[in-house]
């Protein structure tokens, strides 16, 4: 847990709360540790978390937390079995409760079910609750929590992941109601290139153009187009090694390029 858990705790009391408001006091089981500060937030916000071995640092903690406090956590890697009575009836709803992060979510967003497409990124879990520690948040719709946001580039659905620093994007989104965007279809515009130069090498679905001594490697495929003087309706067959060519070119989520357009402008008659 180290450090950074606090807003998933957080997200924890806010989702406990919605069952017992009027607790103060709670239990967490968690196999990691809590190694940050014991007391966090101000005001009306403050709450103290204790990282207890035993049942002795949880007394400990319970009779030294602070009285400006408005709630009070302890962490703890101890089975339920091995708490004492006389410590669970201080607790909320007398239980610890594991951080499950999805689990959470659902109860935070009031939702009935999560959709599988999300639930298997467990960092997506650790964002919301991060965001929704400190927030109230609307219902959603239809019960479900979605991924419901579409990422496309050029003609391929993608994911998440790759969307990179830098990328140029058109972006749809809805408002929400506490004044946020939330996307709905982010474009991730695709790198375009034109290069002249020579074609030094011709392979079954893929040839490479020398240009001011760069190499630059081009894939084709049915959607390419060629054109060459004379030629009615010039095809891949048509390119050979040696002939100077335009290319217009598009880069793939992957990485590589692809030919949207090649222009034969000086051509070389192939040796019997």
């Amino acid at each position: 847990m180290g450090t950074d858990g606090n807003g998933a705790i957080r997200a924890q009391i806010r989702a406990i709360r919605s069952k017992a408001p009027n607790a103060k006091v709670f239990g967490i089981f968690s196999p990691g540790r809590w190694t940050g500060p014991s007391v966090h937030g101000a005001g009306s916000d403050e709450i103290a978390i204790y990282q207890c071995d035993s049942p002795l640092q949880m007394r400990l903690a319970l009779q030294g937390a602070p009285e400006t406090t408005s709630t009070t956590v302890l962490i703890t890697p101890l089975d339920q079995g091995k708490v004492n009575d006389d410590i669970l009836v201080r607790l909320a709803m007398r239980k610890l409760f594991p951080i499950k992060s999805w689990e959470i979510v659902r109860s935070l967003f009031k939702a009935k079910e999560l959709d599988p497409r999300i639930t298997r990124h467990a960092f997506l879990a650790d964002l919301l609750l991060e965001y929704a520690g400190s927030r109230d948040l609307p219902p959603v719709a239809g019960g479900l929590v979605d991924a419901d946001t579409v990422f496309i580039k050029g003609a391929q659905e993608v994911s998440y992941e790759a969307l990179q620093v830098g990328d140029r994007v058109r972006v749809k989104a809805v408002q929400q109601p506490d004044g946020a965007w939330l996307a709905r279809r982010v474009n991730i515009l695709l790198v375009q290139v034109a290069v002249r130069g020579t074609v030094t090498e011709k392979l079954e679905a893929q040839f490479t153009v020398r240009s001011a001594g760069v190499l630059y490697s081009f894939a084709v495929n049915d959607a390419t187009t060629f054109e060459k003087l004379g030629v009615a309706a010039p095809s891949y067959a048509d390119l050979n090694v040696y002939d100077t060519v335009v290319v217009n070119a598009v880069q793939q989520p992957e990485g590589t390029w692809l030919a949207v357009r090649v222009k034969i402008i000086v051509w070389t008659t192939p040796t019997p």
